[in-house]
């Protein structure tokens, strides 16, 4: 699945717009509170209020914590500082510039979008707190000494990252997952994660008075989403996927037997978005098909990128450019995909996907989606269309082709060079 390029290696974060989460941590009454340079020493209440809920969550996770989480109380600022400067420091300028060329070509984000201050604004408002998997720091604001019940909340989710990725070591793998751009596993896989957290909070959510639970409710109705608001669809569905759909896997896998059964899913994970949107598929191992894309590469072009587009991010693509409807009935028809994003080093790409389909039905439904996304997205006219073809021209360049139950999608920059690629690869 295309990565939406943010901190998400160091940082499991919890964004205002799904839940305003939390973790909580384990601290012996005397163990020392680590906190910014430029933050004051929480008082007893508030460590106690934090060994409480560190009680709490071991209790509801059904786990206990190895080693006392470190958890590090900031203010409002503090805490958004901190999420900007570790989204900086690990966005890759390179790649965000290939991602805003592919995703102006696809009609996905506006040509004037520079997606390095969108994801440092986005990140920046949305964090209610995060867990830094490089550190083991669980990071979150306090006000005047008391813990709201929406930062207690925010502990409890939080927290569950750090007590998990003590007993399952989950963000190496993250970081391993990323650096081998095995994107779709790592979403996959950040989905289980995020979904175990957010069941758990959801859990201690359900164990509070109704008037906590009013107060959260309240609390996360005044969190300002303003940049969120804004950013693409296809942006904020890829961004909320973890919490919303994540939540719902880990749910119906818990439903079937309890906690153990979440443990597992960190040992034999999920490797496609398509099974956390289907848990049933994942239950009795339905494997991804495989797909392999070309070796051609274009004169002055390098392969930047090959990984899996992946159901969540065809649905999130579809249902910005079309409908739900239509969005969600092309998707689940996947079977697997492989995709190349070649680069000039400059200001042109291609972008080579090989899809196939779980059926020839499914192939002539995914086909006929991608032409109607590809004559409203792409920047060009109608130059060539035949049965199972469709090739369009102009500012930018694409081709749809369908081939029984596979499929060839390529979209192109340069009109000239997407026009040869297609020469060489589809005679």
């Amino acid at each position: 699945m295309f990565r939406v390029r943010a901190a998400a290696v160091v940082l499991l974060v919890v964004t205002a717009s799904c839940s305003g989460a939390g973790v909580s941590t384990t601290l012996p009454p005397d163990a020392p509170l680590s906190t910014s340079t430029t933050s004051t020493i929480a008082p007893d209440p508030l460590l106690l209020a934090i060994e409480d809920l560190t009680a709490v969550t071991e209790d509801i996770r059904q786990l206990q914590f190895v080693a006392p989480p470190n958890v590090v109380l900031v203010t409002e600022a503090e805490l958004a500082e901190r999420v900007r400067t570790l989204i900086e420091d690990e966005l890759d300028p390179n790649e965000t510039r290939r991602d805003e060329l592919l995703l102006v070509a696809l009609g996905l984000i506006g040509a004037a979008t520079d997606l390095a201050d969108l994801y440092t604004d986005l990140y920046s408002e949305q964090v209610a707190g995060f867990y830094d998997g490089e550190t083991g720091e669980l990071v979150v604001p306090f006000g005047d000494g008391a813990l709201s019940q929406l930062q207690r909340l925010t502990l409890v989710h939080e927290l569950t990252h750090a007590l998990t990725d003590q007993h399952f070591g989950f963000a190496d793998l993250i970081i391993d997952l990323d650096e081998a751009q095995r994107f779709e596993e790592m979403a996959a896989f950040t989905a289980v994660i995020e979904g175990d957290a957010t069941l758990t909070e959801t859990l201690y959510l359900g164990s509070r008075s109704r008037d906590d639970q009013l107060e959260v409710l309240d609390a996360a109705m005044e969190i300002e989403t303003g940049v969120f608001d804004r950013t693409p669809r296809f942006i904020q569905e890829l961004l909320l996927f973890p919490y919303t759909t994540g939540s719902d896997f880990v749910t119906a896998v818990w439903e079937v037997d309890g906690f153990e059964a979440v443990n597992d899913l960190y040992s034999a994970a999920p490797t496609t978005t398509e099974q956390i949107y289907h848990p049933a598929d994942f239950m009795v191992g339905e494997p991804p098909k495989e797909v392999e894309t070309d070796n051609f590469v274009p004169a002055g072009y390098g392969i930047s990128e090959t990984s899996v587009w992946g159901q969540a991010a065809f649905r999130a693509m579809f249902g910005q450019a079309l409908d739900d409807q239509t969005a969600t009935a092309a998707a689940v028809g996947w079977g697997g995909d492989e995709y190349r994003l070649l680069w000039d080093g400059g200001g042109e790409i291609v972008f080579d996907l090989a899809y196939v389909a779980d059926s020839s039905v499914d192939a002539t439904e995914m086909f006929e989606t991608l032409v109607a996304f590809v004559v409203q997205q792409i920047a060009g006219e109608v130059v060539d269309t035949d049965d199972g073809y469709l090739e369009v021209a102009g500012e930018d360049f694409a081709v749809v082709r369908l081939d029984g139950p596979t499929i060839r999608f390529v979209v192109a920059t340069d009109p000239e060079v997407g026009e040869g690629f297609v020469e060489q690869l589809l005679p």
